[in-house]
């Protein structure tokens, strides 16, 4: 039961009507009937004159009202940890976006760095907007993952430049991918053992 059914049971019982309650409590007849159809609260000094006028404590006027605001504060914090989330993935998939348009136009680190820097800001968002460390391998994983493509392409081809032979097209694809999911791998296993060792 809410504060104003409570006080409006309380003032039925005790047989005062809206006007007689109001006198007691020093306040207007207008202010009794806007705390009992909730459309305002008592200050805490009224509270605690109702307490006093009909022999009840605090914690039973208010109780349910706390636990309402305790629901609904966790509720937020709750949407706020999932938008945060959602926002952050989304702006690691949108640097992966921008990384392939850069890499397909100039194919250099410069050419993916506003990407990288859009994922980055990504894990900001997810840093700021959460409230515990349970999606953390989740949402690092994912990361993991996103930002290694291009990475690894510059990577491969730099350490692949110093093969003495030609590599096929084929094979230097291959190559590529594997190297990435190798990378990928490592980076989410090492993603692994740092968010359990942190929980």
């Amino acid at each position: 039961m809410k504060f104003n059914e409570k006080l409006l049971q309380l003032r039925k019982e005790k047989g005062y009507s809206q006007e007689e309650l109001a006198q007691k409590l020093g306040v207007s007849r207008q202010a009794i009937s806007k705390w009992e159809v909730s459309d305002s609260y008592p200050e805490v000094e009224n509270i605690l004159e109702i307490c006093k006028l009909f022999d009840v404590s605090t914690d039973y006027l208010l109780k349910d009202e706390l636990e309402e605001i305790n629901t609904i504060s966790s509720q937020d914090k709750t949407r706020k940890k999932r938008v945060g989330f959602l926002i952050g993935v989304f702006l690691c998939v949108l640097g992966l976006l921008v990384s392939a348009v850069g890499w397909r136009q100039y194919q250099t680190i410069i050419s993916i760095s506003a990407g990288i820097i859009l994922q980055l800001v990504g894990v900001l968002v997810y840093e700021l907007c959460k409230k515990s460390k349970k999606d953390d391998f989740k949402f690092y994983s994912i990361f993991v993952v996103l930002i290694l493509p291009y990475t690894t392409m510059i990577m491969s081809d730099f350490f692949l430049g110093f093969y003495p032979k030609p590599i096929a097209g084929p094979v230097y694809i291959l190559i590529r991918i594997l190297y990435y999911l190798a990378l990928a791998g490592l980076g989410v296993y090492l993603v692994k053992l740092l968010t359990h060792k942190s929980k």
